[in-house]
């Protein structure tokens, strides 16, 4: 646009921004990668010293992870806002912490503790050839060794969990609105209900039915080889053990040494039918008068009332309902009570919700923590950007990037890390220059290394160690081998297909044990397909959202894949390309444009309204259910089908690449008041980066926008911390 000498055009003027974004972004290669400045420079004052080379790229992994867990925290409350993602997060979370395993990686070694345990056991009972043939065969009741989903919402079933682990509770957290009155906040959390109130259970997987479940080895070779056959593939009853587990009539193996003892039958284990009766709002008075949860309220110490109960309040006492609504007014948000029970968090989810049409959530003690974390790293970010310009440029990079992780601030001349590709979105490739700002922690494949074959070999005599063939596979001065845990799983299961040599080849290159991931018991969706808890935006996968059939939105590769195959590529730098992730873009899925407010904030399942629904992440597993799904079958159970994918994103209004900052923007009206407030001061203080004003006016302007005004038209959120008021700033911030 425009030309040279004294011409220019007039639309010149409707790029700037971009030209001062790119511009911005060249600076900031320059500052991170300790550049001299060139002859026309953005300032004139002179540039600081540059920060050392090793400060710098751990500076990168360290800013990159406190913007993670800002983000962390920022969902919380956007997923407590939603009874079809709260319930099987939230179970998620307690199965795990009874389990052991905070990743599913950590599965592997709790199995193969449980397995050595059950061995001995089995050697002095005398019953070794049976331990040993059930072990074979992968016959063991499930149930006896790893908590699931159900165990805690299926309140019908055998296994019915009566408590939380120790350490954990769960919140109903009341948040302020310019829409109720005193009077309507009292009524609804003092008031009796009339008649009983169903726990909100919205389809198979809101009951725990999910599936995800690992698989040995030998069951990937035999499907593989049903596969190529053209046999039925993925007929097995989903209820059957594929996992490498000891046999089942052990009847040592208890729940009982790793989590607390499960009701069976629905009956507590004093023997009182349920629904169960369970303690006051707090944990304790003692822990109330610490101050062990900071704003929730003992309203009647020593009184016991049941979780579900219609005859019983909310709050029972009227005085403590009027405090409670002057702390949500001054405030932003107070806790009402707590729950030992997800349905029992349910039903009090529902009272506020489609009673009152209160905006609420359901909350986790580790959630609440996340968010107080969150508010302290944000806090230390805004100190940061100020300090020098290379930790700024970290902090923009960390929070505009849409490659997670793998676009590089290098400055080089010409190269792969020239601004024009990094803004537009695309891969850059990984560098061993400059600074790459991890969105999640990388490291070598932690199954490498794992092959008992490879260790057994470490006792012949000039055998190579297991630890020094891990590095030939994956070595370490290659950015290649360093990969996130998402990745390291799909790079497992693209090794262990038939078409990249045969498992044989993939574990004598790598070291991995094919039943590696044999212990995990389920599995959810990606994490990253998130959802707006009013159903006005979702996100889905590149693959679901092209219209055309391009190869380089399905095919995931990787240098020891090509390895393993024998294609070399066509150049060296395909060669080095890694890609065992999908992009996930975020998509308008509201029509609900002239839909009256109060039915929007009072429905307990949004996706039942009218609209495009959902499309992906845990609440479409809450609906549909995903039993049948296996461990490395999970795309279909998170997200719907590609035809339908197509359709939905040709009718929504915006299709955006995800990043932190749009996904901050958009999870803003959930978050508490103390840490919106904190969120929006770091942003002000950046509004000067002319890359990082771009790309937040683009979030906000062309994104966000739409769902923040929607909400607050129908009562979320308050006048006087709104991110609304960003529009002004954009103006007024040069």
């Amino acid at each position: 646009v425009g030309g040279g000498g004294g011409g220019c055009d007039e639309r010149e003027d409707d790029f700037e921004a971009v030209r001062a974004a790119r511009r911005t972004r060249l600076d900031h290669e320059r500052h991170v990668d300790g550049a001299p400045s060139n002859a026309v420079a953005s300032s004139p004052s002179a540039d600081p010293q540059p920060l050392p080379p090793r400060l710098a790229a751990a500076l990168g992994v360290v800013i990159g992870a406190a913007v993670k867990s800002v983000l962390t925290g920022a969902e919380s409350s956007a997923i407590g806002a939603d009874v079809s993602q709260w319930r099987l997060k939230w179970a998620d979370e307690i199965c795990r912490l009874w389990n052991g395993a905070a990743d599913d990686e950590e599965y592997y070694r709790s199995g193969a503790a449980w397995t050595g345990r059950l061995a001995g056991k089995a050697r002095s009972a005398g019953r070794e050839d049976a331990f040993r043939r059930g072990r074979l065969e992968g016959a063991i009741d499930k149930e006896k060794l790893w908590a699931h989903p159900r165990h805690v919402l299926d309140s019908h079933g055998e296994h019915y969990a009566g408590e939380l682990p120790g350490g954990i509770d769960l919140y109903l957290r009341l948040h302020n609105d310019d829409v109720h009155t005193f009077e309507q906040v009292i009524e609804a959390l003092h008031a009796k209900s009339a008649e009983p109130i169903a726990v909100p259970a919205g389809g198979e997987g809101s009951v725990g039915k999910v599936g995800g479940a690992g698989v040995r080895g030998e069951d990937v070779r035999a499907s593989n080889e049903r596969s190529s056959s053209g046999g039925a593939v993925g007929t097995e009853e989903p209820g059957r053990s594929l996992r490498n587990r000891p046999f089942s009539d052990d009847m040592d193996i208890s729940p009982r040494d790793r989590r607390r003892a499960f009701r069976g039958g629905g009956k507590s284990s004093s023997g009182a039918s349920s629904p169960t009766w369970n303690r006051s709002p707090t944990s304790s008075p003692v822990q109330a008068a610490a101050g062990a949860v900071p704003g929730l309220v003992n309203h009647a110490p020593g009184v016991q009332f049941s979780e579900i109960d219609p005859s019983a309040p909310l709050v029972p006492r009227a005085d403590a309902a009027q405090e409670l609504t002057r702390k949500v007014d001054a405030d932003g948000q107070v806790l009402v009570r707590s729950y030992e029970t997800l349905n029992g968090a349910g039903v009090g989810f529902a009272r506020l919700r489609s009673s009152a049409g209160l905006h609420c959530s359901v909350m986790t003690t580790a959630r609440m923590e996340s968010e107080e974390r969150a508010k302290t790293l944000l806090e230390w970010l805004a100190g940061l950007v100020g300090s020098h310009p290379a930790i700024g440029a970290t902090v923009v990079q960390a929070l505009v990037d849409v490659t997670e992780g793998e676009d590089v601030l290098c400055h080089s001349e010409g190269g792969n890390g020239s601004a024009a590709g990094a803004e537009s979105g695309g891969v850059t490739g990984r560098k061993s220059r400059g600074v790459a700002v991890w969105s999640a922690p990388r490291t070598m494949p932690c199954w490498s290394g794992t092959a008992e074959s490879w260790w057994s070999a470490d006792g012949e005599k000039g055998g190579v160690p297991a630890w020094r063939r891990r590095m030939d596979a994956f070595p370490p001065h290659l950015d290649s081998s360093y990969l996130t845990r998402e990745e390291g799983r799909e790079l497992f299961r693209q090794g262990m297909l038939p078409g990249r040599g045969g498992m044989e080849r993939f574990v004598s290159v790598t070291g991995a044990d094919p039943d590696f991931y044999a212990n995990v018991p389920y599995s959810l969706p990606d994490s990253r397909l998130r959802k707006s808890p009013h159903t006005l935006w979702g996100m889905l996968p590149a693959s679901h959202v092209s219209k055309s059939d391009a190869p380089d939105y399905d095919a995931f590769t990787h240098p020891l894949l090509r390895k393993l195959s024998g294609d070399a590529g066509p150049n060296a730098r395909d060669a080095d390309d890694v890609r065992l992730q999908s992009r996930v873009f975020v998509l308008d899925t509201d029509l609900r444009k002239h839909g009256e407010g109060e039915h929007l904030t009072s429905s307990l399942f949004s996706h039942r309204m009218a609209g495009l629904h959902m499309v992906g992440g845990v609440s479409h597993v809450d609906e549909h259910g995903s039993a049948r799904s296996d461990y490395f079958n999970m795309s279909d159970a998170g997200v719907t089908t590609k035809e339908r994918s197509r359709k939905i994103s040709s009718c929504s209004s915006f299709v955006a690449p995800a990043s932190p900052v749009l996904l901050l923007l958009l999870l803003d009206p959930y978050s508490p008041k103390q840490l919106r407030g904190c969120l929006h001061r770091l942003f002000l203080s950046l509004l000067t980066d002319s890359r990082f004003k771009s790309r937040f006016a683009a979030a906000l302007g062309a994104v966000a926008y739409g769902p923040t005004s929607t909400l607050f038209c129908a009562g979320i959120g308050t006048e006087v911390d709104t991110m609304l008021g960003f529009t002004v700033q954009l103006f007024t911030t040069g």
